[in-house]
């Protein structure tokens, strides 16, 4: 028994704590469009919920009697055992369905629910798994054991303690839920808006077939190579050339979210060879190998290089930035860079199929008008994000609190 276990607490091995459950290895003749989903671990969301909107497949209604030992309960901790997510976990929400478990990963359920609580366990297990995990890095290994995970340990109080710690944490659970609904909301009426503005426009009543679709009478479509300063390039950058000094370089992993902290190189005595494919603030920079896509613009005040799983577009004048990137991820902008990919033999996107991709070229009075409402939205998601963010550390840090016993909660 460990020394740091709190007054009143004790020390528990996982495997004396919960029973582990598998999935069962569901073959794809088992799918069905409709009935009872099958969770697979494609649908545990970054938010550590359950996602059954998209990528689902179902079990058959009347096959359900025969796969009942692999049927899902409210409060079932999940936990990815194998594969490149090894580690990540859910909370099972049943919302009166009925879901079946795939294989790759765990059900972890309390074995004695009448001195433990489920839902303090699901605290409890997010803590274990997170330290198991670091024990677990620089290694290769993309697998848990059952048996290495069972001699893992958790504190455990007494049960009205336990289930106080988990009212506690399921009140901030519930302020990440509600946030991150409004997030998925707004995100969803931006891409509706954007995709209405950036077809239709603002106040047009006269359009025209175009090879976008119809648009407003007063566009016109040009190819993105024939709407830009300076030559589309693809970074010169290798893995190879990534060190801890040099030029700010930025890799594919990064966009999205340019103002991490980024990979650097040191061939500095070298600088002359990466030239060409410099970036600057304002430019334009899509995913073209691996990922196709993924679209982010320079920052401000950034002056740095990509690695060569990027093209840089440095868009001309009569072409606002963030116009162009909300198009190229519009659901037309999507279907047409899919189609230029059409007839490869990998998943790249050449700089010759790139530059023949069509845009629209809008008006730039109305692109100002289009961009204040895009902006709007982005400041408005940023702003969740942000109450997100400090809402999610401080769940980690009442969590690091209540699970050790360093803060003890009051218990009537």
């Amino acid at each position: 028994m460990s020394s740091v276990v709190p007054e009143g607490w004790h020390e528990s091995e996982i495997c004396d704590f919960v029973n582990v459950g598998r999935g069962y290895a569901f073959k794809s003749s088992d799918y069905r469009s409709d009935g009872n989903p099958i969770v697979r671990v494609t649908n545990i969301s970054e938010a550590n919920g359950l996602n059954l909107l998209n990528d689902v497949v179902y079990l058959a209604k009347d096959r359900a009697k025969e796969f009942e030992p692999y049927l899902l309960r409210d409060n079932d901790f999940l936990l990815v055992m194998v594969g490149a997510t090894v580690g990540k976990y859910a909370k099972v929400a049943t919302k009166g369905k009925l879901l079946f478990l795939n294989q790759n990963m765990w059900r972890l359920s309390v074995i004695d629910a009448q001195t433990n609580w489920q839902k303090f366990a699901i605290y409890g297990l997010q803590k274990v798994v997170e330290q198991f995990l670091q024990t677990m890095q620089g290694s290769a290994r993309e697998f848990l054991t059952q048996k290495e995970f069972g001699k893992a340990s958790i504190f455990v109080p007494p049960l009205p303690e336990q289930k106080k710690i988990a009212s506690t944490l399921t009140s901030v659970d519930e302020v990440i839920e509600t946030t991150q609904k409004q997030i998925d909301k707004l995100q969803d009426l931006k891409k509706a808006t954007m995709n209405e503005l950036l077809t239709k426009g603002i106040g047009h009543t006269e359009f025209k077939d175009s090879e976008l679709g119809k648009i407003p009478k007063s566009w016109e479509v040009v190819e993105l190579g024939n709407s830009v300063k300076k030559p589309i390039c693809y970074g010169i950058v290798q893995v190879g050339d990534f060190d801890s000094n040099g030029v700010k370089v930025i890799a594919i992993k990064y966009l999205g979210k340019i103002n991490a902290s980024h990979l650097h190189r040191s061939k500095k005595t070298i600088e002359e060879k990466y030239k060409r494919s410099r970036v600057i603030s304002g430019d334009l920079l899509i995913s073209i190998k691996g990922t196709i896509g993924r679209i982010d613009i320079v920052p401000d005040d950034f002056v740095g290089n990509i690695s060569r799983d990027i093209a840089r577009i440095s868009l001309s004048s009569d072409h606002i930035p963030d116009i162009i990137q909300a198009y190229l991820e519009s659901s037309v902008g999507k279907t047409n860079i899919a189609q230029t990919t059409v007839g490869t033999t990998r998943a790249e996107l050449s700089i010759g199929r790139l530059v023949e991709l069509k845009i629209p070229k809008i008006p730039l009075n109305e692109q100002v008008i289009i961009k204040q409402i895009y902006d709007s939205f982005n400041i408005e998601i940023a702003t969740k994000f942000k109450k997100l963010s400090q809402t999610q550390s401080l769940k980690k840090s009442l969590m690091q609190d209540l699970l050790t016993g360093k803060v003890r909660v009051q218990v009537n």
